[in-house]
């Protein structure tokens, strides 16, 4: 089976279930053909793409024994990126963590219960749809990580009542969407879109219906309601919804002219910094960065937070930019780690804790401005895979790529490759 397979000129406004019926019939006949020619034309296989064969990407021990190997090879970010997969998998079905997005059966509808008796097997299955320059594309692929020659499912063609190519609905079973910016309808008027052309990924947990593992993207559900999913939408304490509470004991706040406008300082005063059990992520004296009350973070402190798709507009609740004209010459260190943990490499990085508070209560709690934070001045240093965050695809190329943010642009880049994804919102 090619790696990918298309439907040729099926245009978006044309995505109706009657229109893909025979368009999928017929490429499933070229796509065997091709497949018979392709294999006369092969190279010589390396050792690492032989192994590779003999690789189930839906177990575990398969991509260890593989990855023990050959730890360092291209196809090796293929193994670790499905072992990722499993592990998360894992997490989910043994209660480990209680946060992820899930499309339920009912959801899924009668499309869903027909494919259940169709292909009942365990498996995986890409669908895409791409940009032509009079229609859309839309079709099947094989997700890289999921590639390995004895993964079942990858050349298994099963179509529904209606023509329409299946999805394996087997406990375990991965389903992969990659739609670059547009629509892709399936199932019961469910639409995903996906920012790049990074997949993201749904597991079938049996009597749950799909549950996100993996990527970024946005859902559709039939009601209506849309739902945008992040890199990882695991079981985090989203640091957006922890408090600061900030002691204002001897704070005294003034304004300065730089010489464009004026800037609150502050002396004074002490801020901590706790999630939802109470645990203190960060504590110490109030200060100022840029006229916002901010709370220096110690050289250490971890804590999760997924972060947003979109790019950092800069501007507090009320629109006001709460940003300086000059950008920040003096840059803190942090890094990102899978399921949206950071951690702090230094004893430069401010918390940002919202606008200067009114003096009226000697102790108050006041919402944190994490991602403008995250932002505003630092060196995000990144593990090897795609991260979609603040606006930009990261194409880290190895462990310990950075890029340097300033006032929420990316201005410096190591070892990745940066797509903007999205225009600066208001």
């Amino acid at each position: 089976m090619p790696s990918e397979q298309n439907i040729p000129k099926l245009g978006e406004d044309r995505m109706k279930k009657s229109v893909i019926i025979g368009f999928m019939c017929c490429v499933a006949v070229i796509g065997i053909a091709a497949t018979s020619w392709a294999a006369d034309q092969e190279k010589p296989k390396t050792p690492e793409e032989s192994t590779w064969e003999e690789v189930n990407s839906l177990d575990k021990q398969s991509l260890q024994d593989f990855l023990k190997r050959f730890p360092d090879g291209e196809l090796a970010k293929q193994a670790k990126v499905a072992k990722e997969l499993q592990d998360r998998f894992s997490e989910i079905k043994e209660g480990k963590t209680k946060r992820f997005f899930r499309i339920s059966l009912d959801q899924l509808s009668d499309t869903w219960k027909g494919w259940q008796k169709r292909n009942p097997s365990k498996g995986v299955i890409g669908y895409y749809t791409k940009k032509g320059e009079k229609y859309n594309t839309l079709g099947w692929f094989k997700p890289g990580p999921l590639s390995g020659g004895k993964t079942p499912g990858l050349n298994t063609i099963s179509f529904d009542s209606r023509g329409l190519m299946t999805s394996p609905t087997g406990e375990g079973s991965i389903i992969a969407f990659r739609t670059g910016g547009l629509k892709f309808q399936l199932f019961n008027d469910i639409v995903f879109q996906t920012p790049g052309d990074e997949p993201i990924y749904f597991g079938v947990l049996e009597g749950k219906g799909l549950v996100h593992l993996k990527g970024a993207g946005k859902v559709t559900l039939p009601d209506g309601k849309t739902t945008e999913i992040n890199l990882s939408d695991s079981n985090s304490t989203d640091i957006a919804e922890l408090a600061a509470t900030v002691s204002v004991r001897d704070l005294t706040m003034s304004a300065v002219s730089d010489g464009s406008r004026w800037v609150n300082k502050v002396t004074g005063g002490t801020g901590t910094i706790k999630n939802k059990k109470g645990n203190i992520v960060a504590e110490g004296r109030l200060s100022t960065v840029e006229g916002i009350l901010s709370l220096v973070g110690k050289k250490g402190t971890s804590f999760k937070y997924v972060p947003q798709i979109k790019r950092v507009s800069g501007k507090d609740k009320v629109g006001s930019v709460i940003w300086s004209e000059e950008g920040p010459t003096k840059f803190s260190r942090v890094s990102f780690g899978r399921g949206g943990n950071w951690t702090l490499k230094d004893d430069g990085f401010h918390f940002l804790i919202g606008p200067m508070p009114m003096l009226h209560d000697p102790e108050f709690s006041i919402d944190l401005m994490v991602s403008e934070s995250l932002v505003r001045a630092t060196i995000i240093e990144l593990p090897i895979g795609e991260h979609v965050m603040f606006g930009y695809k990261i194409n880290a190329l190895q462990d310990g790529a950075t890029v340097t943010f300033a006032h929420g642009s990316i201005t410096e880049q190591t070892n990745c490759k940066v797509t903007e994804i999205e225009s600066k919102g208001g």
